[in-house]
């Protein structure tokens, strides 16, 4: 049990989400701040294994039919129905320093503020990479990505996520992007963003 006073907090409830999970509830309050059922909908549109489940006080986001991994860095790696989700609650997510549980009899097992947040965080970075893929509404800047084998516009760190894990490179300019490649050698194709420009120049672009 990862949060064991959970139910001495219940105050804490209105500030923020705890965090994605396998049935990530958000109430109409949180919808209102998110822009409405609509909107999520839209940000799910290319991740049909999350369902969206309406009821009468909001909805729930389902991610996947069996439970997924709760994203453990030491022993499994972040799973991407998680870090979706993680990605369109982030605003109204709990931010503020506090303790899971904070009592063990073993030194070490247990949670500090630090350690704490840590864990509240721990999708934060791949779910930043999630933002250039959503279907575009608007003219608002967008990161600089491209795909394996496409040539890099600019020299700079690069990151991609297949299957939970990231990976990160540094390119020339002109440079053609390289396949991901897993810990088992397998190679994939991969969408490559873009995080910082060696000539320290913007990492996003306004779409045509």
């Amino acid at each position: 049990m990862v949060d064991s006073i959970g139910t001495l907090e219940g105050g804490a409830a209105v500030i923020g989400l705890k965090g994605a999970c396998w049935y990530t509830i958000l109430g109409n309050p949180w919808l209102e701040k998110l822009v409405g059922e609509n909107d999520v909908a839209r940000r799910l549109a290319n991740t049909p294994e999350i369902s969206l489940l309406s009821y009468n006080n909001g909805v729930i986001l389902k991610a996947g039919e069996l439970p997924p991994g709760l994203g453990e860095m030491k022993k499994e790696g972040l799973p991407p129905l998680l870090v979706k989700i993680n990605q369109i609650i982030r605003p109204v997510r709990y931010d503020e320093p506090r303790s899971l549980h904070f009592y063990s009899s073993y030194e070490n097992h247990q949670f500090n503020k630090e350690s704490t947040m840590k864990w509240y965080r721990r999708f934060d970075e791949a779910s930043a990479l999630l933002d250039s893929e959503e279907p575009e509404t608007s003219s608002e800047p967008v990161r600089i990505t491209r795909w394996t084998d496409e040539n890099a516009p600019h020299a700079g760190q690069w990151a991609a996520i297949v299957n939970g894990t990231t990976e990160y490179i540094q390119t020339r300019e002109g440079q053609k992007m390289p396949a991901f490649e897993d810990k088992h050698g397998k190679k994939h194709r991969a969408r490559w963003s873009l995080l910082k420009r060696d000539d320290q120049g913007s990492v996003f672009v306004i779409p045509e």
